[in-house]
């Protein structure tokens, strides 16, 4: 099915990205930014409560986006665009809503991709593609982990997180 092996391919290249913005990446940027060691349990409490609420908004911009396909591309332009950024700012305020708004377009993807997979997925191979799909996941941040931390230790953090917002455009091309 072209649909399902599309998404095999968003779900390939959107873990690549998640590998490339983990806590590997994120923890030793803000450190570099001036970001104090006991202030990451507010940040990531403040993020898991983004995602309470940010969910609540997919319906109207779905619905605004008119197609899945758009609203996806949006939020992947939206989501790239937040890395890119990094480069351009020298304000841990700006750095921290930059992260915010990153994190919070996967919760705005999250919710519509699940429900967009599970339509497209025949119930008679659902919990086969899905296990794949898993497995898919584990594998790329498997065999992409220790390629970040390289990365991060070799050309910086703030440029592993920069070049993973070039690594997201290509689902553009999927959706």
């Amino acid at each position: 099915h072209k649909v399902i092996s599309y998404l095999m391919i968003i779900t390939f290249i959107s873990m690549v990205a998640v590998a490339f913005t983990s806590q590997m990446t994120w923890q030793p940027f803000f450190l570099d930014n001036g970001f104090q060691e006991h202030w990451f349990g507010y940040l990531f409490s403040a993020a898991m409560l983004l995602g309470i609420f940010v969910p609540y908004i997919t319906k109207p911009l779905l619905k605004a986006s008119k197609k899945h396909k758009y609203y996806f591309i949006g939020i992947v332009l939206f989501m790239a665009s937040t890395l890119l950024l990094i480069k351009v700012s020298n304000s841990l305020i700006f750095l921290l809503i930059l992260f915010m708004l990153f994190i919070g377009g996967y919760d705005l993807e999250q919710p519509v991709w699940q429900k967009f997979f599970q339509r497209h997925t025949k119930s008679k191979i659902r919990a086969t593609v899905s296990s794949f799909n898993t497995m898919l996941q584990a594998l790329v941040i498997l065999v992409f982990a220790p390629i970040v931390g390289y990365l991060a230790d070799k050309i910086s953090p703030e440029s592993v997180l920069f070049l993973a917002g070039f690594i997201m455009l290509p689902m553009i091309y999927f959706y």
